[in-house]
């Protein structure tokens, strides 16, 4: 009996991007990886850094979209990116349709690495 052939197929084929400003550089970089993979790459912003930018927007319009091609059957999903990740997610998961959570192979924030240094050194 010959083995099983087995075929890779892609659970997506597009992927919606948006960022704050602590992103952008990973985003970036994120786009020209998926891009050379093959992946039709939609980058909702910011293409610059800009500290004041009005991340909520960027994600909002990401999660709209992935929602909308879900709808017409494209196969999509959605990578949104912060500094923390929490207002990101947030802002996604107010799009109808959308669950966004936060990956767990983040960095804590430094707030909470420094109140850990803080209580040690009070020992």
């Amino acid at each position: 009996m010959p083995a099983p052939t087995y075929v890779r197929r892609r659970p997506f084929s597009r992927v919606h991007i948006a960022t704050d400003h602590a992103g952008v550089q990973l985003s970036a970089h994120l786009v020209s990886h998926l891009t050379a993979k093959g992946f039709d790459v939609v980058n909702h912003g910011p293409k610059d850094y800009d500290p004041q930018d009005d991340y909520p927007s960027f994600c909002l319009n990401a999660a709209l979209a992935v929602v909308a091609d879900q709808q017409a059957g494209v196969h999509a999903l959605g990578i949104v990116l912060g500094g923390s990740g929490n207002g990101e997610q947030i802002a996604a998961n107010k799009v109808k349709g959308v669950r966004a959570t936060k990956s767990p192979h983040t960095r804590p924030p430094a707030k909470s690495s420094t109140d850990a240094q803080d209580r040690r050194s009070r020992r």
